[in-house]
């Protein structure tokens, strides 16, 4: 509601009139898709988003399965592990950020190159190409 009440609020000047020629929506979408995916910093944000959606999808199918049908337990039980991990999430993200903020160290604790968020990522990659067995549990269910 704030944002329509900030474009209702944009001088003249700074609107653009639109042209009164028909445009087609599968035209437009190409359009738009192509110029997203042509600037550097709006493609890296694109599949940035796109990988924490794959991610957040990954967790919450993984979890149903493990805590309704390995586990065995209720939506209450569903409902706490869900509260953890995004305590955790939020926790991991704090520190993680500090961590990646932190000054400049001498000593080599870390191989050049290679941030938290590099081994946080490949972390996720091993994790999720392994076979878990609440994965042949919720597969079976």
């Amino acid at each position: 509601m704030f944002s329509a009440l900030l474009i209702l609020t944009l001088p003249a000047s700074l609107r653009v009139e639109r042209e009164n020629t028909p445009t087609r929506p599968l035209g437009d979408i190409r359009e738009g898709t192509l110029w997203l995916w042509r600037d550097g910093p709006l493609r890296y944000a694109l599949l940035l988003g796109l990988s924490a959606a794959v991610s957040g999808a990954l967790v919450l199918v993984g979890t149903v399965g493990l805590v309704r049908g390995r586990l065995g337990l209720g939506e209450l039980e569903y409902g706490w592990t869900m509260a953890a991990f995004g305590i955790g999430a939020t926790l991991a993200a704090l520190v993680m950020g500090a961590w990646e903020n932190r000054p400049a160290s001498t000593s080599n604790k870390n191989p050049p190159g290679i941030s938290p968020g590099d081994l946080l990522w490949w972390a996720m990659v091993d994790l999720n190409h392994r076979p878990h067995a609440y994965q042949a549990c919720a597969l079976t269910s």
